[in-house]
């Protein structure tokens, strides 16, 4: 038997580390999600088939109750089954008066996992190190072992300090999570560490956390290399014959990486991904980190209508069969929460592409190495659940472009050159699976693009 931390992504990891007899700490910065989660462990444990006291010095119950119920948990559904009991003690409950107290309510129900939230007041009320040492390790710890449960102790630390100066606090306990908060740029990410975890390796400490309205704490683990999988191999399909010449060959679940130079971008690669979407029926989210969805629509749907005179109407149809318009402000949010809504939007929506558009702007509002990891555990994600990954950027700055296509499975750069006084789109592609070309987009090869999609376009609409 063992306990659930109540997070299913790391359920796995640390599920040797909750056995019965274990004394677990939670430590956070005010308001950082220690509530929370300790309610998820409880929620989750119940789910189990176990039984949860949880014992407070200072939530209001019928505040807790509510708050708890908006992101998923129903505490006074639970009560009435008889399977989670919560106990309010005053603030000024000395040491001897709640070890009274849990005795009893321990006598006279068998709760298996308890929760004290939380144990600042209680230990303050004691002066010594020695003392805090002997009421944690002399009855905490035995209360886990008497029965044979999980005892899980919340406690509070100042904004900014990351040590548990509790005493001994994380020389007795077993696990040990601490919840942080991190400013960088005035944007908040919150971060779940894994300090201790008898019977588990620690392969990461950090993990990004987000607080979902429905459904609690979901942490983000960065993914195993060793899993990675891609798309089981399984290479698109496609119609026009300019898809053909620049993408040949492009496996379900690959990264594509589409430049261009900062003043002369060009739309003509919207028609290579919307001839993969036809052409698989694969539904895309497109997300720009510049333009409105709205912006983005009419963008695309205008260069329809210019480059290949598909009606205003037909472009709209197609435009909303086939993909999914968001927006995002990476100067509003701070990375890691910019990550956590990418894979919480690629949960709900099940998308079969996933098309980043701007993301050259990361290079004005991130750290350079912050930016790099996110990518790499961005496209790891996407490549595990053979989503493709497409994303859309003027090469600027040259390390920043360089970085992007280092990690690309194909890299598609589309530059202007002067011919007879004309601007002519040249398209440079490379992959892995086949050698780097150049396709000149001249009037024939534009003739027959149009042609061809109003075609494809006809199909996929009729």
């Amino acid at each position: 038997m063992h306990f659930s931390l109540g997070l299913k992504e790391l359920e796995e990891t640390f599920r040797d580390s909750l056995q019965p007899g274990t004394l677990a700490i939670i430590v956070g910065h005010p308001g950082s999600g220690k509530t929370t989660l300790a309610v998820q462990l409880c929620h989750a444990n119940v789910m189990d088939g176990h039984k949860c006291l949880y014992v407070s010095f200072q939530e209001d119950k019928e505040k807790l109750y509510r708050h708890m119920k908006k992101l998923g948990f129903d505490l006074e559904e639970l009560e009435k089954k008889g399977v989670f009991k919560y106990v309010r003690l005053p603030m000024m409950t000395l040491v001897d008066d709640l070890m009274k107290e849990l005795s009893t309510l321990l006598t006279t129900d068998s709760y298996n996992v308890i929760i004290v939230d939380s144990i600042n007041a209680l230990l303050d009320s004691v002066k010594t190190r020695e003392e805090q040492r002997m009421i944690l390790q002399n009855y905490f710890y035995e209360v886990s072992r008497m029965v044979k449960g999980l005892v899980v102790l919340l406690a509070e630390i100042p904004i900014g300090e990351e040590r548990v100066n509790l005493g001994s606090i994380e020389f007795v306990a077993d696990f040990v999570i601490i919840l942080k908060h991190h400013v960088a740029r005035g944007l908040l990410a919150r971060i779940m560490e894994i300090r201790k975890a008898r019977g588990s390796p620690l392969k990461a400490v950090e993990y990004p956390f987000e607080i979902e309205e429905g459904q609690g704490i979901r942490v983000f683990p960065p993914p195993i290399p060793e899993k990675i999988f891609l798309g089981n191999g399984t290479p698109l399909e496609s119609s026009l014959a300019l898809t053909k010449q620049v993408v040949p060959r492009l496996l379900k679940g690959e990264t594509v990486y589409i430049t261009y130079d900062p003043f002369a971008r060009s739309l003509l690669p919207v028609f290579l991904i919307l001839d993969l979407l036809i052409s698989n029926n694969m539904k895309a989210i497109f997300t720009s980190y510049i333009y409105s969805e709205d912006e983005a629509l009419d963008s695309i749907a205008h260069a329809l209508r210019e480059y290949a005179g598909v009606s205003e109407e037909d472009a709209f149809r197609l435009l909303k069969k086939y993909m999914m318009f968001d927006s995002l402000n990476p100067v509003g949010e701070a990375l890691t929460s910019l990550a956590s809504r990418t894979i919480l939007q690629i949960e709900k929506a099940k998308p079969d592409m996933i098309i980043f558009h701007g993301v050259e702007i990361f290079s004005k509002v991130s750290d350079y190495k912050d930016y790099w990891s996110a990518l790499v555990n961005e496209l790891t994600w996407t490549k595990n659940n053979g989503v493709t990954n497409i994303r859309f950027g003027s090469c600027t700055p040259r390390e920043w472009c360089e970085m992007n296509a280092a990690v690309s499975d194909i890299v598609i750069h589309v530059r202007f050159a002067d011919k007879n006084g004309s601007a002519v789109p040249i398209i440079y592609s490379w992959g892995r699976s086949f050698r780097p070309r150049t396709i000149e987009i001249n009037e024939e090869v534009l003739t027959r693009l149009r042609s061809d999609f109003q075609g494809l376009v006809k199909k996929a609409l009729t």
